[in-house]
């Protein structure tokens, strides 16, 4: 049988031990959420004193503490970026789809103008050459009246009266044609006036950039072809159209480089909760080795109550150091 003095400088190095490694009751409570029963309930003699837990331990706690504040912010700062990229694409394409149907209903309502207003002169033109044909005739017939010796024969005298109302019919006909030609013109002054000021406006408001050169509208109706105008209009907005659809395939690519930058950092959050479920996992091993210390401890300590007052061998204290 060992001696006293032997026995309690084994308790004396297994408490150097144990105290060491920090205060291992207090980190098992915090672990398990339930303190650890003291020796002093079960009839035995209490541990006394533990060292604070070690500092390497609180800044590893304290780094993953920092890691998952961090990747919450920037959770926020990606999603945020996210929404306000996808409201602005959406707009983008709603205003682009406005632009094409404005675009469409030109091109239709100057295809219908041109048809209308083509079919009108040329209608009005076969009157005008018919009814220049038919006074030449009369002409040719007057002449020859007139050269022959009786000139006072009734039917000459009725195709000279039918040649004035041909004559004051043409007149008529002409001053209405030249009245729907100044309002054609003037209603295509307004209109044209009208979408110059419209694709000035949408340029300053929308485009960051001006259109090409060629395809700015004067504030002033030029004295030519009508339809040269109206074709001038058409390709304007053809322009101011194309510029937007740049800008938003722009957008685009910006928005697919930011997508492929916010999988980068979600990978790289991915890599980051890893490593902290790893130390989780570590700190939680470490403290059920604590505990399973401060266990034996525990035992330890009891059977040198024991052995003290004489009441345990050496081989029922320490049956596991032989």
């Amino acid at each position: 049988m060992a001696s006293m003095e032997e026995l309690q400088q084994q308790w004396e190095q297994a408490s150097a031990q144990i105290s060491a490694r920090g205060n291992a009751s207090q980190y098992g409570q915090y672990q398990q959420g339930q303190p650890f029963p003291p020796p002093s309930q079960r009839g035995q003699h209490q541990l006394q004193h533990f060292p604070p837990q070690p500092q390497h331990e609180q800044a590893q706690a304290q780094r993953i503490l920092d890691l998952e504040t961090e990747l919450l912010q920037m959770r926020s700062t990606w999603f945020e970026q996210a929404r306000q990229d996808t409201q602005i694409m959406a707009e983008q394409k709603a205003q682009i789809e406005h632009l094409e149907a404005a675009k469409q209903g030109l091109e239709t309502k100057c295809n219908d103008l041109k048809d209308a207003n083509n079919g009108r002169l040329m209608r009005t033109l076969e009157l005008i050459l018919d009814s220049h044909d038919e006074v030449i005739n009369q002409n040719n017939t007057i002449i020859r009246a007139v050269q022959q010796p009786d000139n006072s024969d009734p039917a000459l005298q009725q195709r000279l009266q039918e040649r004035d109302q041909t004559i004051l019919q043409l007149r008529e006909q002409n001053a209405t044609n030249v009245t729907l030609m100044r309002q054609n013109k003037t209603s295509m002054r307004v209109h044209y006036e009208e979408h110059a000021r419209a694709t000035k406006q949408y340029r300053s408001e929308v485009l960051d950039e001006d259109v090409s050169p060629e395809f700015r509208l004067t504030r002033r109706f030029e004295n030519a072809d009508n339809w040269n105008q109206t074709f001038k209009l058409k390709d304007a907005w053809k322009a101011i159209v194309d510029k937007l659809v740049q800008k938003v395939q722009r957008q685009e690519r910006q928005t697919a480089e930011k997508q492929s930058q916010i999988e980068e950092v979600q990978r790289q959050y991915e890599e980051k909760q890893r490593q902290i479920d790893e130390m989780k996992w570590q700190m939680e091993e470490r403290s059920e080795q604590i505990i399973r210390l401060v266990t034996k401890c525990d035992r330890l300590e009891t059977r040198c109550d024991m052995l003290k007052r004489g009441e345990t061998e050496e081989d029922e204290v320490f049956p596991d150091t032989r």
